[in-house]
């Protein structure tokens, strides 16, 4: 995600300009929602549609990380504030924002 800048969420999409070898910048897009889901309150790499079951989902960056940030239902009737580090499976191949768990 170091190789990357402009980094928005639009919806649940992940987008971004992201540096290809040829040291271009090159738009790309990632849909979180196909990849990310919600265990309990948490964000989840090994399902999908966590946006089914939360609200108020945002982008915080740092030096060192991309979090996705947001409220997931907790399957109790409550709502959890959760966050995943997205540049832990969001990587960049080539010129593209792609998912690699």
């Amino acid at each position: 995600m170091l190789s990357a800048t402009c980094l928005t969420l639009n919806n649940t999409n992940l987008q971004g300009l992201v540096v290809h070898r040829n040291g271009k910048l090159y738009p790309s897009a990632v849909n979180l929602d196909e990849h990310y889901g919600n265990t309990w309150g948490e964000f989840d790499c090994r399902s999908a549609q966590y946006s089914r079951s939360g609200q108020n989902f945002r982008l915080k960056q740092t030096s060192k990380a991309v979090l996705l940030i947001g409220q997931l239902g907790d399957g109790l009737h409550k709502d959890r504030d959760a966050e995943v580090d997205l540049s832990t499976c969001i990587v960049n191949q080539q010129g593209r924002l792609t998912f690699v768990r």
